[in-house]
């Protein structure tokens, strides 16, 4: 970043004509002038908990005395887009080194991630804002990142078609190139992300405002928590500018005009699957894939085409990480390509994949499930790993589930916590591609679907081929349990909603105690036991004497009566002594005499912050008297009901304090005082 590019080629031109330029309409909308509102909107864009630059100052700063300094703060903004001008103070950025594997040794294993000062972020935000604008139309399909209205999933499943049959003998010779840029935000070259834009028709003046942006960088190095020295950037997009992944995307377009150009030469040959749409590349934001005939003069083109790519970028490939991949190659054409590419033959393997899902839990499971129908076996085992997550495990063995997975995986108002079932939510997910292919979306997967597969038929009428990837078979399976008509049901606009849609495939009832269970007001790990007991799934020793035989079934804490839910919470001498002592507090509310009676009392409405603290009051005493039954039995300490009233009074107390300000009135007012005189 602080050393020149070695970049060293011009732009070809007519390789930039391989795709559409900026019309005027288009340019004179990316050059009209901001206003306070955009400063505004950009400012409110960032999140509160982003990391602050070198002046300290995050975006939480800026919202909160928004009123006082947002005036200043966004004439200084505006005079930059006016003039031009930017303070080098503004553009000083931290570099804060992130390790990328867990035993770091050496440089290599950090990522250096750029943190710019806040100020500057709302200039980036406003120039992404009308790059966003114009994108779509400059960068072909074939990039799946960071372009409005376009999936990445959609890579994937075209490269899952071209995966296809790789394995088979007597199949058509063909390869791909899985390309793994080295440090390709670092290495980019200013001055051709100058003439890209500049070749692309962007305004004078829109380039200006980018290209201060970045030549003004000045890097300070933070390292052991201390500022270690500075130096000035010459090349490279910072990782956490929010304007680089927009221009790392444009400079991947050259190398797909560069491709669609060179493959017109004479020796070319198309990967048997994309002679039709003419198809050489995809794009994974920086991971690329290149693919063509298996043959030599096919794979010379290509790296032809990608060496002038490098010179002209100053990127390159990370050859350890890049691989190739071969189709019905013969073995004397295989060896003279891997001489000419000087990347290793790599694996097809689809298990890693599958051993991912395995391994991981909602977040990854629910992308994979947006791309890919899962298999049951694996959906059940991710479910498994799930539920095992949220109980607990000892000594590798399962504890006691609690309550039904389907119960869990219901929605708030219905009953659950909001997990989702896999096998329901992963057919939502992938029900949004068949509303895509069967309101003809204008994308590059619907219109390969209709190259490749339909030919002009309706997706609702297609007869399935034996020759049709393992995925599409599947994507047409669900035309069995789906119609048109529901899934125009969950379409608004233009938008496929797969939770509405996974929703309509959930017949349980609403239930009363929602608004009570999971007020914000109440502390989460109290909401977790508060609905645990208006649910009856705590394991009291009565529920657990239907699965293990146990000689004791007594409360532990009174030992005078069989302990099940009731009792534990409402009848126990404790219990009932517990809700006295908090009520000499608290006044004399009603408080809750059986199960029955709470879920009666969470029924009602909750709109008003009084019954809101008498409900957080009631769930903290559940909790800690739950609490205090598990030290008894586990611990053999017993607290006593005042402890216990004074931890529920001082929770509640500096929970309501620190989550204010509420609605301004009288009752409001006069309630906060009485909760400080706690």
């Amino acid at each position: 970043m602080g050393s020149k590019s070695s970049a060293s080629t011009i732009i070809e031109e007519d390789c930039i004509k391989q795709g559409n330029r900026l019309n005027v309409e288009q340019q004179v909308r990316l050059i009209r002038p901001f206003s306070m509102g955009d400063v505004k909107k950009a400012m409110f864009s960032i999140h509160s908990s982003k990391s602050p630059g070198l002046d300290g100052f995050g975006s939480s700063f800026f919202k909160d005395l928004w009123s006082e300094i947002g005036n200043e703060v966004s004439k200084a903004i505006l005079d930059f887009f006016d003039t031009g001008y930017l303070p080098n103070e503004l553009n000083e950025t931290v570099i804060s080194l992130i390790p990328k594997v867990s035993d770091p040794n050496t440089a290599k294993d950090y990522r250096p991630i750029a943190c710019c000062n806040t100020v500057y972020k709302y200039i980036s935000k406003m120039i992404c804002s009308r790059l966003t604008e114009v994108l779509p139309s400059l960068i072909q399909g074939n990039q799946g990142a960071f372009i409005k209205n376009r999936l990445l999933a959609h890579n994937i499943m075209i490269f899952q078609d071209l995966l296809k049959g790789y394995t088979r003998k007597n199949v058509s010779a063909r390869c791909i190139l899985k390309i793994d840029l080295s440090k390709a935000y670092d290495t980019v070259d200013w001055q051709f992300v100058e003439d890209m834009l500049n070749q692309l028709c962007f305004p004078s003046r829109f380039v200006n405002w980018i290209m201060t942006c970045l030549k003004g960088t000045q890097y300070h190095l933070l390292m052991n928590g201390r500022i270690q020295g500075s130096f000035r950037g010459k090349k490279g997009l910072r990782q956490g500018d929010p304007m680089s992944p927009l221009l790392f995307v444009l400079i991947m377009e050259y190398l797909s005009r560069l491709l669609s150009f060179y493959s017109e030469k004479e020796g070319f040959g198309y990967h048997p699957l994309c002679k039709h749409l003419r198809l050489t590349n995809l794009f994974f934001a920086d991971d690329l894939v290149l693919f063509s005939k298996g043959n030599l003069n096919s794979v010379k083109i290509i790296q032809e085409a990608f060496t002038k790519f490098c010179n002209a970028t100053g990127l390159s490939a990370n050859k350890a990480k890049s691989q190739i991949f071969f189709g019905g190659v013969k073995e004397d054409v295989k060896q003279k390509i891997l001489e000419l590419v000087q990347i290793e033959e790599g694996n097809l393997s689809f298990t890693g994949r599958a051993q991912l899902i395995h391994s991981v839990l909602l977040g990854i499971r629910n992308y994979w499930m947006s791309i890919f129908i899962i298999p049951q076996k694996i959906v059940e085992a991710v479910d498994k790993s799930c539920r095992d997550f949220l109980w607990g495990k000892k000594e590798n063995k399962s504890k006691f589930h609690l309550a039904f997975w389907e119960k869990v995986c219901l929605p708030k108002k219905l009953g659950g916590i909001g997990f989702r079932e896999g096998k329901k939510w992963n057919k939502a997910l992938i029900a949004k591609y068949l509303w895509a292919i069967s309101s003809k979306q204008d994308n590059l997967w619907v219109k390969w679907v209709n190259s490749i597969y339909l030919k002009g038929q309706s997706i609702w009428s297609y007869h399935t081929k034996q020759d049709a990837t393992w995925y599409f078979k599947k994507l047409l399976n669900l035309r069995v349990s789906t119609s048109e008509a529901e899934l125009n049901l969950v379409v608004n606009g233009k938008k496929f909603h797969a939770s509405k849609f996974y929703n309509m495939q959930l017949k349980e009832n609403k239930v009363n105690y929602v608004g009570a269970v999971w007020d914000k007001l109440v502390l989460p790990k109290h909401r977790f036991i508060y609905w645990q007991v208006v649910n009856t799934q705590l394991i009291t020793r009565d529920l657990l004497n239907r699965f293990v035989s146990i000689q004791d079934v007594n409360c532990p804490v009174c030992n005078q009566a069989e302990e099940n839910h009731k009792h534990v919470f409402f009848e126990c001498p404790f219990s009932k002594q517990v809700a006295a002592k908090v009520k000499e507090w608290l006044g004399q509310v009603h408080w809750p005499i059986s199960v029955k009676d709470l879920n009666d009392k969470c029924s009602t409405t909750h709109n008003n912050l009084r019954n809101r603290v008498i409900n957080f009051v009631i769930a903290a005493s559940l909790y800690q008297i739950w609490l205090n039954r598990n030290d008894c039995i586990f611990n053999l300490t017993c607290a006593t009901p005042c402890k216990i009233s004074r931890v529920v009074r001082s929770l509640v107390k500096i929970r309501i304090l620190c989550l204010g300000p509420f609605k301004e009135d009288k009752m409001t007012r006069f309630l906060i005082n009485v909760v400080k005189d706690w």
